[in-house]
């Protein structure tokens, strides 16, 4: 199977360029006349002398009576009114086979190519057959350059069109095996060379980094793949489909392989550009049918932008170098619009694509935003102005692709403002008003949000939305957090941890946490008379912009809290199944636990055949952890305190931090000092997972690889020996 994909994959170009070949010899004919006659200089008055004068049309019609048929003349003659008479203001008269004939038999001038050039002629002309035949030979190869021009552009939407092809039918097979294992007819085993190849595809595909040593958050192999495959194709592309003329009829003959070249390039560019829109929407359709993340289409967005970059830098490269070989580089400078556009835009690109480098993303997030979506249209508006130089059918061809990237753009708005309009028809069309609280201790802002759904509800888990608060002066800027989705507990939040700080210890040592019996005056209420509701709240860690300063808004006002009118876009991200496994490991650093709250919240209250969830959190401080073990993980820790469901390890790194009290023996969390092993506790998950395990990791970039490799080891282990449980990684990215 696999090698069949590859053949239609590298047959692709070759079928699209065979049948465009063949749709464009009929025409070849009349456009070799046109060519010709193109070639002969006219003695006529100034107030006609135009494109497609009488003089010019009476010879055109002439030649293509001598060397065409009928249905020759058909296809091709109404290309050449519509792109070369129509469009300059001057159509062809129609066109009558025995008056065109009859014009052959009339004093009719029959001119060689030395003779034309130097003529100056009254009487309509006819080229005579080696002239004829040279125009069409050189019509033929701009013809075939022209041909695979637009196969190979369109050949580079083929690509992708495939591989989400591919992509979505995978996703759809393991839906259909999700619904098989719901079957009580399901024993939940593989047979030895499937579980193989498994192992294999997630250890050197989907688990493997591109970049072993790397120290950034790179791709996965199978995405540096496709990116690699489609650069070189790219790379391929342009030198193929070209047929250099010692002499030819060209404008440009001296300079062809710059001309060709260029204009592969050019073609390129412009067929990349609706793939770097459409890849770049949040609301791209291939999110859903492909179960990719938007972090991959982000990272193909990306790259293939970059490729665009070099393609429109390589096709200015070709025409400056060829215009200044013609000498015509200056005037072509100052007399065309479209040639300055398409410079400005090549500079435009190329500062996008330079301001987009993660440096300038992490200093100056809303002002790379900003600058991004403005030259983004600037782009689309100087290419559209610099295809402005071609006529009829083939300009609008060209502009199909400018209108298709403006498509995806305007739909993903709707959409994006569809969902903040949805969000707000659940309350009833009032405005949203959430209670924002500043924790100073933990350096958390909580957003309160439990009003924008029902009371039992349960959101996805893993689901995150954009932030808007729309009266401030800049109520354009957003950022997205994850949607924490929780259980209140019926027991006050005190009742479950009150920490002593005077009982804090200095001394690195591996310790359970006390919970404190006593109570405060919030006990009014006794737990039996109160009831589990759900709760939904954001967890933010105040940053530079509008959560910077949100949390001075909070601490300047005294009471920490505040009722703000927000605006809320999503749900966003896709849903991962994690009930699909028998087991789970959580690797979560510091703000990564608002990720995986809900769905540690969702396994263990939805899954009651999941064995055990294990969470490994790294933080650097205990009151970080200490907020949130008192609301959003208080009903799971005293719901499950005397299970072994729910294991959760808290690892504190700063190299000041006190640990807290001492232990107590009910407790079932535990806190350390330092960071976890994480290759030796998924090992260990592995050993002890009643059928497979599902690793979760949300957090910094080094926990990430550290994760990826940790996996990648155990599923070469798993490869090795027979009978170990099967490992599926699950990286949600930490940063946006």
């Amino acid at each position: 199977m696999k090698w069949k994909l590859i053949v239609l994959l590298g047959l692709l170009p070759s079928y699209a360029i065979a049948f465009a070949q063949v749709y464009s010899k009929a025409w070849l004919c009349a456009a070799g006349c046109r060519r010709a006659v193109d070639k002969t200089v006219f003695d006529v008055p100034k107030a006609v002398k135009n494109k497609c004068h009488p003089l010019y049309a009476q010879s055109l019609f002439a030649c293509i009576a001598q060397y065409c048929t009928r249905h020759q003349t058909k296809v091709g003659l109404p290309s050449i009114n519509e792109t070369y008479c129509s469009s300059h203001g001057s159509p062809l008269p129609p066109y009558d086979f025995t008056a065109a004939h009859q014009l052959l038999s009339d004093n009719v001038t029959w001119v060689s190519y030395p003779e034309v050039r130097h003529g100056n002629y009254t009487t309509q002309v006819v080229p005579d057959q080696n002239f004829y035949q040279l125009a069409y030979d050189t019509e033929n190869a701009s013809n075939t350059a022209t041909t695979f021009d637009w196969a190979l552009a369109m050949s580079n939407i083929g690509f992708w069109a495939l591989v989400l092809l591919i992509a979505a039918s995978l996703h759809q097979l393991s839906l259909l095996r999700e619904s098989a294992r719901k079957s009580p007819d399901f024993d939940g085993t593989k047979s030895p060379a499937s579980k193989k190849t498994g192992s294999w595809l997630q250890r050197n595909l989907l688990v493997a980094s591109a970049l072993p040593h790397s120290s950034a958050m790179v791709p996965n192999r199978l995405e540096a793949l496709l990116v690699l495959a489609y650069i070189l194709m790219n790379f391929v592309f342009c030198f193929l489909g070209y047929n250099y003329m010692e002499v030819s009829l060209l404008d440009w003959h001296a300079v062809q392989y710059e001309r060709f070249i260029g204009n592969r390039c050019g073609f390129l560019v412009l067929s990349n550009f609706p793939l770097v829109w459409l890849f770049a929407s949040k609301n791209n359709p291939f999110i859903w049918l492909t179960h990719w993340s938007f972090d991959t289409f982000n990272f193909f967005h990306r790259w293939i932008a970059r490729l665009a970059v070099v393609l429109a830098l390589v096709h200015a490269i070709c025409y400056t170098t060829g215009d200044s070989k013609q000498g015509i580089y200056i005037r072509s400078w100052k007399r065309d619009l479209w040639y300055r556009c398409g410079i400005f835009g090549l500079i435009t690109m190329s500062f996008m694509v330079f301001l987009s480098s993660r440096y300038f993303r992490r200093r100056a997030y809303d002002l790379f935003l900003a600058l991004h979506i403005g030259m983004a249209a600037a782009i689309l508006i100087l290419i559209k102005k610099h295809l402005s130089l071609w006529k009829g059918n083939t300009r609008r061809d060209f502009w199909a692709f400018i209108w298709t990237c403006v498509a995806f753009w305007a739909i993903d708005r709707l959409v994006r403002f569809f969902k903040i309009f949805y969000t707000m028809l659940r309350t009833g069309g009032r405005r949203i008003k959430t209670t924002a609280t500043f924790d100073q201790d933990a350096g958390i802002i909580r957003l309160d949000v439990s009003s924008l759904f029902h009371e039992q509800s349960v959101p996805r888990p893993g689901a995150y939305y954009h932030i808007y608060e729309p009266k401030q002066w800049r109520g354009y800027e957003n950022h997205p957090f994850s949607l924490c989705s929780w259980s209140e507990s019926p027991t006050p939040p005190s009742t479950i941890l009150a920490l002593e700080d005077e009982k804090h210890k200095s001394e690195p040592t591996v310790m359970d946490v006390t919970e404190d019996a006593s109570t405060d005056s919030r006990t009014a209420t006794s737990g039996a008379e109160r009831k589990v509701s759900r709760k939904h709240t954001f967890l933010i860690r105040p940053q530079a912009g509008w959560t910077q300063r949100l949390a001075k808004k909070l601490s300047s006002s005294g009471i920490n809290s505040t009722q703000l009118t927000l605006l809320y876009e999503g749900p966003y991200g896709q849903q991962i199944t994690l009930n699909r496994h028998s087991d789970t490991l959580m690797i979560l650093g510091g703000s990564g636990i608002t990720a995986a709250i809900s769905h540690i919240s969702h396994l263990l209250e939805t899954s009651p055949h999941h064995q055990t969830v294990r969470i490994l959190w790294v933080a650097r401080t205990w009151s970080f952890c200490h907020a949130i073990l008192q609301n959003e993980l208080a009903h799971l820790l005293q719901s499950h305190h005397d299970t072994h469901k729910l294991q959760l390890e808290i690892y504190l790194t700063a190299d000041d931090e006190k640990l807290p009290s001492p232990p107590s023996a009910t407790a079932n969390y535990k806190v350390f000092a330092g960071r976890p092993d994480i290759e030796k506790a998924i090992f260990e998950c592995r050993d002890h997972a009643a059928r497979d395990l599902g690793v979760f990791c949300c957090g910094p970039t080094s926990m990430g690889l550290a994760c990826r490799d940790a996996v990648g080891r155990v599923l070469k282990d798993n490869g090795q020996q027979q009978g170990n449980k099967d490992v599926r990684l699950y990286y949600e990215s930490f940063s946006w």
